[in-house]
């Protein structure tokens, strides 16, 4: 069964905490209201309002980042609030950026485990898939081990990585056996501004940059720019703003609602060779663009039939 409900008609203010009240009263079920982040407040403002003065119903607020994974204590506190959330039946209000971030940190630190060049063997019994409450009591008790371990601080990276999977993954588990209440899905879920794809790896120079993107936004720079170049090229952007100017004067281009190309033959005979010889400037102050090359020449001799 599918309901739709208009803007203004209760979704946010009474369907989503009537849910989060209803859900929360199941023993051991975690409730976590998932909204945008520019929702945070008003949904947690809400859920107070309304769970504070007529139910006595704890709401919590939960915020992670990926760079708080490199600190234990931030994972730990983040497990034990989840501890407290499912064990007073509280609702929770998070925002999509923090689930993604937990789930995103404990594949970083999978790879910074796999990565590391001397580790040593540590057999960890995990709880299974269990509740937050046996996650966090695991996790008190590793913590108390390794504050009290002498040898741990050869290996303390090592240490330090393993307990913060230890948390990201309890709390990842108790987010799948929970309930979400997601509020704006058409935002939450949008593919076009949902982190879906995030990387985790070392950071390398994609093929061709920066000339990829330097090339093109030469090209339009007439187009766009009425400031001319300070260095070389001054000459050619003349020319280039010159035929835009002719263009328009004859109607050829169009100047609203931006500029548009009407008449296809002037870009043959006029704009062309302008933006030809535009190119050139860019090409001759890079090193790989040779002078003997075929193309550059291809270049040079089409300007020369222009000259003439």
């Amino acid at each position: 069964l599918v309901r739709q409900l208009l803007m203004g008609e209760g979704k946010s203010a009474v369907v989503a905490p009537l849910l989060g009240l209803v859900l929360a009263s199941e023993p051991g079920t975690l409730v976590v209201q998932v909204v945008p982040d520019q929702l945070l407040a008003q949904s947690l403002a809400t859920a107070r309002a309304l769970f504070g003065q007529a139910f006595f119903r704890p709401v919590y607020s939960i915020g992670f980042d990926r760079s708080e994974a490199a600190s234990t204590g931030r994972v730990h506190a983040l497990l034990r609030k989840l501890r407290a959330s499912v064990e007073e039946h509280a609702v929770v209000c998070t925002t999509a950026s923090t689930v993604k971030s937990c789930i995103l940190s404990f594949v970083e630190t999978q790879m910074k485990l796999e990565k590391l060049p001397q580790r040593k063997a540590v057999k960890i019994r995990l709880p299974g898939r269990g509740n937050a409450t046996e996650w966090a009591r695991f996790a008190d008790m590793q913590r108390a081990h390794l504050d009290h371990d002498d040898s741990a601080e050869d290996y303390r990276e090592q240490y330090q990585l393993e307990f913060a999977s230890l948390c990201l993954q309890g709390a990842l588990l108790t987010f799948q056996e929970g309930v979400a209440v997601l509020d704006e899905v058409d935002l939450l879920l949008h593919p076009l501004i949902s982190e879906l794809n995030f990387p985790v790896a070392s950071r390398e120079p994609l093929d061709l940059s920066p000339e990829r993107w330097e090339l093109p936004m030469h090209l339009l720079a007439p187009l766009l720019n009425d400031e001319a170049p300070r260095d070389d090229g001054e000459r050619e952007w003349t020319l280039c703003k010159q035929a835009i100017q002719e263009g328009l004067r004859c109607l050829a281009l169009r100047a609203s609602p931006h500029l548009l190309l009407a008449i296809e033959d002037f870009y043959h005979q006029k704009l062309e060779a302008r933006f030809r010889e535009w190119l050139l400037v860019y090409l001759n102050k890079h090193p790989w663009a040779k002078e003997g090359s075929s193309w550059m020449k291809a270049l040079s001799a089409s300007d020369a039939r222009s000259e003439e």
